[in-house]
């Protein structure tokens, strides 16, 4: 039993609410970070709605502009149940997860940087001010598991999403 026919089973028992969302994407003639943002954003989505319906994360477009804590501001989001959020941005992809963690964020961004192609992003320790960050490369194959910690209600570790890390799924019996 693949993952998804479990999370399928375990929310038919659990309530018969469905989340179901509906990709509308526009072409957008920015410059090259945003572009190929825009396309890896465009690859989350895809494996978003390759979902069944009731295992889809909700997709929200916000037009206007939003006031201080009422939370990101970002133009589209895909949210979890429990809260996590996967947002577009100008500058990247935002991952937030609902608890707050005082030490390291568990909170990350995933950027095109140049050369170094994508990276993710995150704040290291408790500074506001001047914050210390680690940026470490991002494998695209891990869009995948990405969708499936969202829609499973687990947080996304920023170490998993490292170019030549072995995720291991071994099925349940």
């Amino acid at each position: 039993m693949s993952w998804v026919e479990r999370e399928l089973k375990k929310r038919t028992i659990r309530s018969g609410e469905t989340v179901s969302g509906v990709s509308t994407r526009s072409d957008t003639g920015l410059h090259d970070a945003l572009a190929l943002t825009a396309a890896l954003w465009a690859r989350f989505e895809d494996a978003n709605n390759a979902l069944p319906a009731a295992l889809q994360l909700r997709r929200e477009v916000h037009t206007g502009s939003r006031y201080v804590g009422e939370g990101p501001a970002f133009p589209v989001q895909l949210m979890a149940e429990n809260g996590a959020c996967l947002g577009f941005a100008e500058d990247g992809i935002r991952y937030l997860w609902p608890e707050k963690n005082l030490r390291n964020s568990n909170n990350f961004w995933i950027r095109w940087k140049g050369e170094q192609g994508y990276v993710t992003v995150r704040r290291l320790g408790r500074a506001v001010v001047n914050p210390v960050t680690a940026a470490q490369a991002f494998d695209e194959t891990a869009i995948g598991y990405v969708i499936q910690c969202m829609v499973t209600g687990t947080r996304i570790k920023a170490g998993a999403l490292r170019p030549g890390r072995f995720l291991f799924f071994w099925p349940r019996r």
